[in-house]
């Protein structure tokens, strides 16, 4: 997937399509000590100072609207979110990851916010008026001092509160990306790798290593790692229309492609 040095090339991304994958180095910039309230970081004392590879808040806040804005209009399964991983994480890390401290914080003057994230690193910027503010001077940081960190898009699969997906709406989710996909320009660099992504699947990631995925009550989803398990979509059951049961305890669904797991990852668990 392409990759992109970071500094001075954002607002080239922002204004193609914010889609590519965006390096964010952790070598340290000369400015001020930054430092996360307690309740923020979990009753951690975090002092920080910014990085170079730190984004301002407005560039992130467009850049995760612009990705919004390539969704059909009637899209209602699915939504972008954006997925951050460090230097040397194979697949299965990638999968598995989720700090057990913050990773990205929104800091300003008086800004001073922890985003949330979920198992496999995905996270969403929230919307904060205070931090859209010039004087502000908002970022967004990375926390990743030692390690080279960079992010890229994911799409959100919208499960409803009852846990249970039906597998025709497993079928829409890929339809609704696939014509995002149709309307990407082509001419666009930036759009060319998320243009030409293949989604053949869900992976469906849960708060207990004890999750599963089932269809019609029986198990249905390959393990990949510890709490995460992938389904493959198989055309032949849409007229069935089974139900697509997530239980064990969901953290998060998106969509993906099975063959960024050829390699089989059952030694590693």
């Amino acid at each position: 997937m392409l990759k992109l040095a970071f500094v001075h090339t954002l607002s080239i991304v922002v204004a193609a399509i914010g889609t590519a994958v965006l390096s964010v180095s952790s070598a340290r910039a000369a400015s001020p000590e930054l430092t996360l309230s307690a309740d923020q970081s979990h009753g951690e004392s975090l002092p920080r100072k910014r990085h170079i590879g730190d984004v301002s808040y407005p560039t992130m806040w467009r850049m995760q609207q612009r990705v919004a804005a390539l969704l059909p209009k009637n899209a209602t399964l699915i939504a972008p979110v954006l997925r951050l991983s460090l230097k040397g994480m194979g697949q299965f890390d990638r999968t598995e990851f989720q700090p057990e401290s913050w990773a990205v914080a929104i800091v300003g003057k008086t800004v001073d916010e922890r985003v949330p994230m979920r198992r496999g690193g995905y996270f969403a910027v929230p919307a904060l008026p205070q931090a859209q503010v010039r004087s502000e001077d908002a970022i967004v940081m990375f926390n990743a001092r030692e390690r080279k960190s960079w992010f890229d898009v994911g799409w959100d699969v919208r499960v409803p509160s009852g846990g249970t997906l039906a597998y025709t709406q497993f079928g829409q989710a890929l339809a609704e990306l696939k014509r995002a996909q149709d309307d990407m320009p082509w001419w666009d660099i930036m759009a060319i790798p998320e243009k030409n992504a293949r989604f053949d699947a869900l992976r469906a990631c849960f708060t207990t290593d004890k999750g599963n995925i089932l269809i019609a009550g029986e198990p249905a989803g390959k393990k990949l790692s510890p709490h995460c398990s992938l389904l493959t979509f198989d055309p032949q059951r849409l007229n069935g229309d089974p139900a697509i049961a997530f239980v064990g305890g969901l953290d998060f669904v998106t969509l993906d492609n099975a063959a960024n797991y050829t390699v089989d990852t059952g030694d590693a668990l």
